[in-house]
């Protein structure tokens, strides 16, 4: 859902978690399989490291959200599908 571009710059703001690079990028690929699938966060989703990290994701793609329903568009439908949320009639 995310371009390449987007998913750099969410990358980035993910470091901010202290977590090497890899171990960042083997948790959202394992996340966004998860998602793909539809498999219930509950089932899979483990107290801990996954779980904070989960919170960062959500935070941070609730204040992308913002900016992009301000630009409108498919920018806004993509983020609002991975914060779970749906993007406002006056975005599109």
């Amino acid at each position: 859902m995310l371009t390449p571009d987007e998913r750099n710059f969410f990358l980035e703001d993910m470091k901010t978690m202290g977590q090497p690079v890899r171990r960042l990028r083997k948790m959202l690929g394992f996340f966004f399989a998860k998602w793909a699938n539809l498999d219930p966060e509950d089932e899979w989703l483990e107290s801990g490291e996954e779980s904070k990290a989960r919170a960062l994701m959500g935070r941070l793609l609730t204040s992308e959200e913002r900016d992009a329903s301000r630009r409108g568009g498919t920018a806004c439908l993509r983020i609002s599908a991975l914060a779970g949320r749906r993007c406002s009639a006056q975005a599109l």
